[in-house]
């Protein structure tokens, strides 16, 4: 058998939100619960809501618009299920409020109630089957730019990074100079190593008794478990997206990074694994990414990076910590 370790770092949580409300205490709650040092910047075409009409078979249609590039409002309906009845759409704070099934008052931003009622299962059970789909759905995102806040102790995070952030302002006036027609928004990402599937397992003709005895199985287990530190592991996950999405903005980790600034790869060689994975699962914010680069739009994104010696190592380290 030959087994494989493999460094695996997902999304454990995810948030998104309008980058003008940045400072507003929701926001801020937000920061305080959760460690979101990594962050995606991504566009699409603002979605303006009108009104919903809800029907006895548990049907609702929402009237909804966007402008065209003549300016005109074009008008479409969605058709979906619901639990919820709509009372009121606050315009000025693009908020909606909604009675759920207990009868329990509920407050939504627009953009996250469009993300519900667009999210579609059948789609997603295709992309599980690996069916391509390239069909725009309305709330798509494209990712413009990918980085990260960390700070010398790991304290800073995103909201402090994206305050004053000239590639976020940069973005924006290039939206703005092209078209009015799109909107800006924040991904959060909060990150985790995963053990439980570190080893990967190929079936060969041969079977090495000293692997599959208990002490071998301590040590691979040993082997699995060694880490770097979290900064290490933001900047990892970081490179990991960027060298999948390859966004717009991004200028370092599409090439390899100057080593000048990064003084030993001592820690990274310490560990053995062969591999470096990371997972992008956007089920829950209900949205599909893409960029000009991976076109097909997806709820889940993947990237695996195999590193079988310490060559290859220093040469995907060198990618990630030339900055």
């Amino acid at each position: 058998m030959d087994w494989k370790t493999g460094y695996n770092i997902y999304a454990k949580n995810l948030l998104i939100f309008d980058p003008s409300k940045l400072n507003s205490d929701e926001i801020k709650n937000e920061m305080i619960d959760n460690d979101f040092h990594v962050y995606l910047i991504c566009t699409r075409k603002k979605l303006v809501y009108h009104s919903t009409h809800h029907f006895d078979n548990n049907m609702s249609a929402t009237n909804y618009y966007y402008l065209d590039n003549n300016d005109n409002k074009v008008f479409d309906l969605k058709w979906y299920q619901n639990d919820f009845t709509i009372n009121n759409y606050i315009k000025s704070e693009r908020t909606i409020e909604i009675t759920n099934r207990n009868g329990e008052l509920e407050r939504h931003k627009d953009y996250t109630f469009f993300n519900s009622i667009f999210f579609d299962n059948d789609v997603l059970r295709a992309e599980m089957n690996k069916e391509l789909n390239n069909t725009p759905i309305s709330t798509d995102l494209k990712v413009e730019y990918i980085g990260q806040a960390y700070g010398s102790n790991g304290n800073r995070k995103i909201n402090k990074r994206l305050t004053n952030h000239e590639k976020l302002l940069e973005i924006v006036l290039n939206i703005i100079s092209k078209t009015t027609h799109e909107e800006v928004y924040v991904l959060g990402v909060s990150i985790k190593v995963s053990d439980s599937n570190t080893l990967l397992i190929k079936k060969d003709t041969k079977i090495d008794r000293d692997i599959v005895s208990v002490e071998g199985l301590k040590r691979l287990q040993a082997r699995s478990s060694k880490r770097i530190d979290e900064g290490q592991e933001l900047t990892l996950f970081e490179a990991s997206l960027i060298n999948y999405f390859q966004p717009e903005y991004n200028k370092e980790y599409k090439k390899n990074f100057p080593s000048d600034g990064y003084s030993s790869y001592d820690e990274i060689y310490s560990t053995e694994f062969n591999y470096s994975s990371m997972e992008l699962n956007l089920e829950d914010l209900k949205i599909r990414l893409y960029t000009d680069t991976i076109k097909e739009r997806r709820y889940n994104h993947n990237n695996k990076i195999i590193l079988s010696n310490n060559a290859e190592k220093k040469s995907f380290f060198d990618f990630l910590f030339d900055s």
